[in-house]
């Protein structure tokens, strides 16, 4: 069957369905109009945290709860990946395709977020310390000028 696609709109997800594409086409031989609407699909990114011994992976998401009901992938590649990535160490994110009630993983890639992340509490430690410095010098100083006599105690110059 040759079609030409006269028309794709998607809808949002409803209160009690979820998002979906409704496709219109039109018969290049017998000019009948075709419509069929089928469900939306969705790409969701996930941090790799462990994988069972039962063959299932956990997965931590964007709000910091787990996932812990996909199965590990079928594709020998993505599998053999996956396992020496997680006995590594590596920090990971998954990639999830999720449409008609299906979420196989479908991709992985370095956690570049993960990286950023680190970046920036090492940034932050920093900037502790140094505070921590700066508010503790000037006791020192003022402790090394009474100790020489140079400061009474009350903190005036004598």
């Amino acid at each position: 069957m040759f079609v030409w696609l006269a028309k794709v709109s998607t809808s949002k997800a409803g209160k009690h369905g979820h998002a979906k594409c409704h496709f219109v086409a039109i018969d290049i031989f017998t000019s009948k109009k075709l419509e069929d609407i089928v469900p939306h699909v969705n790409r969701t990114n996930y941090q790799l945290i462990d994988i069972s011994e039962d063959g299932f992976v956990s997965l931590l998401t964007d709000n910091g709860s787990t996932k812990d009901d996909l199965k590990l992938p079928t594709d020998e590649t993505l599998l053999t990946q996956l396992n020496a990535v997680f006995e590594e160490g590596k920090d990971s994110v998954v990639s999830v395709m999720s449409a008609m009630g299906e979420e196989p993983m479908c991709a992985l890639k370095d956690s570049l977020i993960h990286g950023k992340l680190k970046y920036t509490l090492s940034i932050l430690l920093l900037v502790l310390v140094v505070e921590k410095l700066l508010l503790t010098v000037p006791k020192l100083y003022y402790y090394y000028m009474r100790d020489l006599r140079l400061l009474d105690p009350k903190g005036l110059s004598v």
